[in-house]
């Protein structure tokens, strides 16, 4: 609802949903898709269930189904483990709004502790201001036009890579919990995310 009060098309959440569930509802055609659907959403990692499946998958050529080249494995258990996963992909899509972005990260920022340091007493605290958030930052100068141009840098890194990855594009920033539209903003990474006219 945050979203949609700042501008973004309902239809946009509608596209997403119905992928999410049909991308769900893959789960059973193959170990691989029942790897992808867990890994996506974050499913069976304490109980290692996706090594597990890649273990089957690719040291003993196993599948949910026979192809004729791999050995069929489904049993009632694992049955019941794809219908358990996929009832709380749904239940998740439906009551917590949680419906994954295709090439899109999730990223927690630093929480803001100065206010807790300044009520200790501490000096020189660096405290964030309403509408500010803590980021890297490059900024450059447009002279024709009389502005300045901030852009903000944002990179992820996934422990099997040497180099970051450097983000470009639409982002939302929000607090958790969102309970007002003004804890989300929209913004774009890479790009002009904010002109501001000097004084």
């Amino acid at each position: 609802m945050v979203l949609e009060d700042l501008g973004v098309r309902k239809e946009a959440f509608q596209e997403l949903q119905e992928i999410a569930v049909a991308d769900a509802k893959t789960i059973d055609d193959s170990i691989s898709k029942f790897f992808d659907v867990l890994s996506s959403h974050h499913l069976g990692t304490s109980y290692r269930l996706r090594e597990i499946l890649c273990y089957l998958r690719d040291d003993f050529n196993m599948d949910i189904t026979s192809n004729g080249k791999t050995i069929a494995m489904d049993t009632p258990f694992l049955r019941h483990v794809r219908q358990v996963a996929v009832t709380n992909i749904l239940r998740d899509i439906r009551h917590s709004a949680r419906i994954p972005v295709p090439n899109s990260y999730l990223l927690v920022g630093i929480a803001d502790e100065g206010p807790a340091y300044v009520a200790e007493g501490h000096e020189n605290v660096f405290c964030l201001n309403v509408g500010e958030i803590y980021g890297e930052y490059s900024i450059s100068f447009s002279f024709n036009q009389y502005t300045r141009n901030f852009f903000l840098l944002v990179c992820v890194k996934t422990p099997n890579e040497t180099e970051p990855t450097w983000l470009a594009g639409h982002a939302s920033i929000s607090r958790s919990p969102v309970v007002h539209p003004g804890d989300g903003m929209p913004l774009t990474l890479g790009g002009h995310a904010l002109k501001l006219t000097p004084h």
